[in-house]
């Protein structure tokens, strides 16, 4: 009768004191009842089958199990062929778009600003009878010519405006300041209680009130004038033209033309 060995579940010759398969003494070893080997031997990994009419318990695939306490073999690492052929989409994927980007994309900008020459080919047309505006040339086109220069346009500037002329004047008082050109360019005092200082005064009322006209209007002109003798205000009345007289105040007497004046005492 055959014997196993309680270790691992291989026969046994009889009569040996030691499995030679893993070593274990075999003495007062007893046969495994079936399906499966003695208790303790079964490995954790790896289910044992004993098929019928063996001698002993084979592993997976026909082979003898692996001794008890070994780790079992390492699976199979193999890459699976859908991800080596998304790897690969991937990578054409990406090459294509360099190849885009830094080779065609740049000679398509380069075309598109490069410059477009036009050539306009001019045919001759017809010239009518007695019609002398084009002549035709040995090459084929037609030339115009030249219109007929111009004689210079002279044109006579307007006759400038002599300046006014005023009539001389006979005052009383004496001449206080002339100031540039114009209708009311000198300034008098015309009694001994007008003070200069203030004639100027009303000059430059005076004008101010009129602005840009060129002649006095027809009614009474008041302005407003400081006396630097008596540090007032004094209110003028001034009518007339060439010269205007401007009266007021403590009896003053102010002077305005724009043309030359002789004075008495």
């Amino acid at each position: 009768m055959a014997t196993f060995c309680g270790q691992c579940g291989q026969p046994t010759t009889v009569g040996a004191a030691m499995c030679g398969q893993c070593g274990a003494p075999v003495s007062g070893a007893q046969p495994p009842p079936w399906g499966g080997p003695p208790a303790g031997a079964m490995d954790t990994h790896e289910t044992m089958v004993r098929p019928p009419g063996s001698g002993g318990f084979t592993g997976p695939g026909g082979f003898p199990p692996p001794p008890v306490g070994m780790p079992p073999p390492p699976p199979s690492r193999s890459t699976p062929t859908a991800l080596i052929a998304g790897l690969v989409a991937l990578a054409v994927v990406v090459v294509g778009g360099l190849v885009y980007f830094f080779v065609v994309r740049p000679r398509q900008a380069e075309q598109s600003t490069a410059p477009v020459t036009v050539v306009v080919t001019r045919r001759p047309t017809p010239a009518a009878a007695g019609s002398t505006n084009a002549a035709s040339t040995p090459g084929g086109t037609t030339t115009e010519p030249s219109a007929p220069a111009t004689a210079p346009s002279t044109t006579s500037a307007p006759p400038s405006s002599a300046p006014p002329t005023y009539p001389p004047l006979q005052l009383t008082g004496q001449l206080c300041a002339t100031t540039g050109a114009g209708p009311w360019a000198n300034a008098a005092s015309g009694n001994a209680q007008t003070s200069c200082p203030f004639a100027i005064a009303v000059q430059a009322a005076y004008v101010t009130v009129l602005g840009s006209a060129t002649t006095a209007p027809a009614t009474p002109v008041a302005v407003t004038a400081h006396s630097t003798v008596t540090n007032k205000d004094y209110v003028m009345s001034c009518v007339g033209d060439q010269p205007v007289t401007c009266t007021g105040g403590n009896n003053a007497v102010v002077y305005l033309y724009g043309g030359s004046a002789t004075f008495t005492p």
